[in-house]
């Protein structure tokens, strides 16, 4: 699977220049491209990937709603999604 850091680069410059309005907005940005790009590669566990996309939106509404920041959703996504790797989804 190639690099996805240009998705979390593109959605959250989406949020921050003001066309997505909230961080859920750019989880949900994320999640799409994410889903698509594994779904044409054929990701046989397209649930982790669900999943991971679950956490991602969880995390978001938590700093939407002021409960943490940024910095610690996104700590707490990739602590998540590391998990995930160690069961198998491919760096």
């Amino acid at each position: 699977m190639d690099d996805l850091r240009p998705v979390f680069y593109k959605c959250t410059q989406a949020r921050l220049d003001g066309t997505l309005k909230s961080s859920r907005a750019s989880a949900q940005c994320v999640n799409e491209l994410i889903y698509g790009a594994f779904l044409r590669n054929r990701f046989p566990r397209m649930d982790l990937i669900v999943s991971a996309g679950r956490e991602r939106l969880a995390q978001a509404q938590k700093v939407d709603d002021g409960e943490i920041t940024a910095e610690e959703g996104n700590r707490r996504s990739t602590d998540f999604e590391n998990q995930l790797l160690s069961a198998g989804i491919p760096k």
